[in-house]
């Protein structure tokens, strides 16, 4: 049987923002320890949190003071011990996500690298140093840096893991002097609707109960910056509410940005913000219709809790959003007044809602399946215990 090592810079079992990388990480741990592997974890979670929640795992240090450029070069630093004795122990795979946490690794040359790549790194980069204001000269040669590392990654990964074609291709134009070498070793596998924490949240009995008179909208996504675009998604909705329709727009998540959204539109009794929730499924299986109108997103699991719960769910066409759906009825062009079209039509034609929650639910069946088995067959792993 293999010796498996994953490594994570992140805290899976205490962290307040569980994001779907995190999720996906522990469900890929757990699953390879259900299928009988060897599996040894290193993980950001403190020594004391490790003996409640998991005692066979170690942990590493990732306190660090406020870094302003890039925090995990710094947490490689404070750990450049360990991952020296990592590439000691020799790891038949090492299994990893995204580039900040890989780097170190690579830097080490441990071999073996199962390189999971979750997000396009540099365009989320560009959007958030493009909001934040950043210096130019700075942008440049950070999003150079971060262009450098992700091509190291590339060049010492055996294998690459994307989660939608979109992602392929931008990594392919970024990186054209080993384009032909990413493209022997990447390999593409679509997120499934049924992964654990889907299945339970959403038998969890509600307790957020929203008006049900109206024709509910609702929008999951994070604050601190534009990429989940909430901005042109509550564009759509003042414009919904000046023109008279009965809708209820419901907003979960929290982020700097918050605060002086929720002043711009206090106005409004239809918008309700209802900040982090630790179940959104909740609100989800209330509304008549999700919205996710994102710039930038490889494979948003609000689509995926949507589509399990068989709550209509729309999406911008951007990222790998087109690839999850697979229809482009669902879809809607990067602006509000497109988005604006499109809930107005279904909000107006019931028979064409009802067609489309029909095809979405072919979609679900499709994406309905064991997740890890799909990774385990896809990195070539033949010894597990069936």
């Amino acid at each position: 049987m293999k010796r498996i090592l994953m490594y994570t810079n992140d805290r899976i079992y205490t962290t307040e923002r569980m994001t779907g990388g995190i999720k996906r990480f522990k469900m890929l741990y757990d699953g390879l320890i259900e299928l009988g592997y060897n599996v040894t974890l290193y993980c950001g979670e403190s020594e004391r949190d490790l003996k409640k929640y998991n005692a066979n795992a170690h942990s590493i240090n990732r306190e660090i003071k406020k870094s302003r450029f890039f925090p995990s070069i710094e947490i490689y630093f404070k750990n450049k011990k360990i991952i020296k004795k990592l590439k000691k122990d020799n790891y038949d795979e090492v299994i990893v996500f995204d580039v900040p946490t890989a780097i170190g690794l690579c830097f080490n040359h441990l071999k073996n690298i199962n390189l999971f790549m979750r997000q396009d790194l540099i365009e989320y980069r560009k959007i958030k140093l493009n909001e934040n204001k950043k210096n130019k000269i700075y942008s440049f040669f950070y999003i150079k840096f971060m262009s450098l590392c992700e091509n190291i990654c590339c060049r010492q990964s055996k294998t690459i893991i994307l989660q939608c074609d979109y992602d392929l291709k931008n990594l392919l134009a970024r990186h054209k002097l080993i384009s032909n070498s990413i493209k022997k070793k990447a390999f593409i596998q679509i997120n499934n609707v049924n992964a654990p924490w889907i299945v339970e949240n959403s038998k969890i009995r509600i307790e957020n109960e929203i008006k049900r008179n109206k024709f509910n909208i609702c929008f999951i996504g994070d604050f601190s910056s534009n990429r989940k675009g909430h901005d042109i998604f509550l564009l759509a909705i003042e414009q919904l509410l000046k023109n008279s329709y009965n809708v209820n727009a419901y907003l979960i998540g929290d982020g700097k940005q918050l605060d002086e959204i929720k002043k711009k539109y206090k106005e409004y009794n239809n918008i309700f913000f209802l900040g982090r929730l630790k179940n959104p499924i909740q609100i989800i299986k209330q509304s008549n219709l999700v919205v996710v109108p994102s710039r930038a997103d490889s494979c948003p699991n609000t689509v995926l809790e949507s589509l399990y719960n068989n709550t209509l769910v729309i999406g911008s066409n951007a990222g790998g959003i087109p690839e999850i759906l697979n229809n482009n009825d669902m879809l809607f062009d990067l602006n509000e007044e497109s988005l604006y079209k499109k809930i107005c039509e279904l909000y107006n034609d019931k028979k064409y809602y009802d067609k489309l929650l029909k095809k979405q639910e072919k979609r679900k069946q499709e994406l309905n399946f064991f997740w890890v088995k799909k990774i385990v067959d896809l990195l070539g792993w033949c010894d597990y215990e069936k």
